[in-house]
């Protein structure tokens, strides 16, 4: 029978070997990790800019031949002397170039960050040159309930946003997410250009999508109308 001992020593023995190999395999698979995560994010750009992504392996390609990520000042100006992408004190916006012709702006994208019933919600809304119609919107990022608001994320409501207009006779209104179907709103005759379905049973996803798109596009409210 073994002496405490040497059950101690094993089990020592054990654990940093295996902490070893843990750390050892975190490293190996760091890079892989971090370019995951860097295409999928070009992937969402695509994607809300409305364009067809067929294989995953296309992400890079079309993302360096259509897209110029941008920084911009409070002041609506493009800044073009920082290097750093994740710099706070300016704002984040992708230029995306027509597919035949990329020197001609197609569309711009930007982050959106909202809240939801139980989690932050994080997204991409692209916009016309002029900012003030919607292309396409992505949600990436989001902790709701399977079933209900993270219906947020399948297509069919993505689809809702579609040509829907952020702006009223040059003044921002955002997005009015009905509760249910759009069309049965008293007021979707009136707000039918900025108004898309809701989901049902998801009411607070809902609204925090509607506020997240009043919110969000105002900070970039000076960007298209300077």
């Amino acid at each position: 029978m073994h002496s405490s001992r040497y059950t101690l020593v094993f089990t020592f023995c054990m654990c940093v070997f295996i902490s070893v190999l843990l750390a050892g395999t975190s490293a190996v698979l760091k890079d892989r990790q971090l370019l995951n995560k860097k295409i999928d994010v070009q992937k969402n750009i695509l994607v809300a800019a409305g364009i067809n992504i067929v294989h995953v392996n296309q992400v890079e390609k079309l993302y360096n031949k259509l897209v110029t990520p941008l920084l911009i000042s409070s002041n609506g100006k493009i800044i073009k002397d920082s290097q750093n992408e994740d710099d706070q004190n300016f704002l984040k916006i992708f230029c995306i170039g027509h597919k035949d012709s990329p020197e001609k702006i197609a569309s711009y994208v930007y982050p959106i960050k909202g809240k939801g019933l139980w989690s932050s919600l994080y997204g991409y809304l692209s916009v016309n040159p002029k900012g003030d119609t919607i292309i396409g919107i992505t949600f990436y990022k989001h902790g709701e309930t399977p079933g209900l608001g993270a219906e947020i994320e399948k297509k069919w409501f993505r689809d809702n946003f579609a040509g829907k207009k952020l702006y009223e006779k040059e003044k921002l209104v955002g997005i009015i997410v009905a509760k249910g179907k759009a069309k049965y709103n008293i007021n979707y005759k009136q707000k039918s250009q900025s108004m898309v379905d809701g989901i049902s049973g998801a009411t607070i996803t809902s609204k925090g999508v509607q506020k997240m798109l009043y919110k969000e596009p105002l900070k970039y409210h000076i960007f298209f109308n300077k």
